[in-house]
């Protein structure tokens, strides 16, 4: 049984995600049997919430699902999205960075810790969570802070309905739509090597007809080592491209016009409980 929210279906064209179907799924279809084995393939904040309730560590709590919309979504403040997807942010610099961690953190050892912090907040709040969880949050709120400075600096140029920006400093693209709202698509990179090589992470904007999709724009024909889902991607797993950013904007506004061909979307997302 596969639950995720990354399916390149109009099903999937909205605000959900995998969490969302893993509450879904145990309120309609009941418990996972005992003998149930969870897969889970990255370890940001919706994967470990998703697994969480499905292998029965986290309990059916809506605040679960909230958390996983603010994170994959809206990227409104959100102290469980915001705490696992920075503790997500810091292991995956550390794993990269120090074999010898990656021994000592492994994904099994980082789900329990982080299935605790998570129970630890919802049974005492702020007040429940450890001193590396704290900082983590801390960061994240530096984080937002550098990205509202970033758009009333003017770092961002609108180009159609895209709004693209040369950043210094890695950024998590949630935190973006929301300061750039008339934007359809959001374009943010960074240099990969200080000399031709650029990273790029696109978001679908606020701005974007309902039921378009980032696929919609077949990124793929013009930058090969794009990957992502309907509303989110990146170059960078695949070594970025050698298109400069504002080369890299005008390609997506001559793309948007197929957001004008808006498909129909389901009212309800189907589960098998088979």
């Amino acid at each position: 049984m596969n639950i995720d929210h990354h399916a390149p279906t109009c099903a999937m064209r909205r605000r959900i995600s995998s969490a969302n179907l893993a509450l879904d799924r145990l309120s309609q279809c009941g418990e996972e049997p005992d003998d149930s084995v969870v897969i889970i393939s990255h370890t940001d904040c919706d994967s470990v919430l998703s697994s969480g309730i499905v292998s029965g560590e986290l309990p059916p709590d809506p605040r679960l699902g909230l958390a996983a919309i603010a994170a994959d979504h809206t990227g409104e403040a959100n102290v469980i999205a915001d705490m696992l997807q920075e503790l997500d942010n810091i292991r995956s610099v550390s794993l990269r960075a120090d074999p010898q961690f990656a021994l000592e953190e492994s994904g099994s050892s980082y789900l329990r810790y982080s299935h605790d912090l998570v129970q630890r907040y919802l049974e005492r709040g702020e007040d429940g969570l450890d001193e590396r969880a704290q900082n983590a949050i801390a960061q994240r709120k530096r984080k937002r802070g550098a990205a509202r400075e970033a758009v009333a600096r003017g770092d961002f140029t609108m180009l159609g309905g895209v709004a693209f920006a040369t950043l210094t400093e890695k950024l998590d693209g949630e935190l973006f739509p929301a300061l750039l709202p008339d934007a359809q698509v959001i374009l943010m990179s960074t240099s990969r090597d200080g000399l031709s090589r650029w990273e790029s992470k696109i978001w679908l904007g606020l701005a974007a007809p309902e039921g378009s999709s980032l696929h919609d724009l077949n990124i793929r024909e013009f930058d090969s080592a794009f990957g992502g889902r309907w509303n989110a991607g990146a170059n960078r797993r695949n070594g970025g491209s050698s298109i400069a950013p504002r080369a890299y904007a005008e390609l997506l506004v001559r793309r948007l016009r197929s957001f004008d061909v808006k498909p129909a979307i389901p009212d309800q997302v189907p589960l098998d409980c088979i």
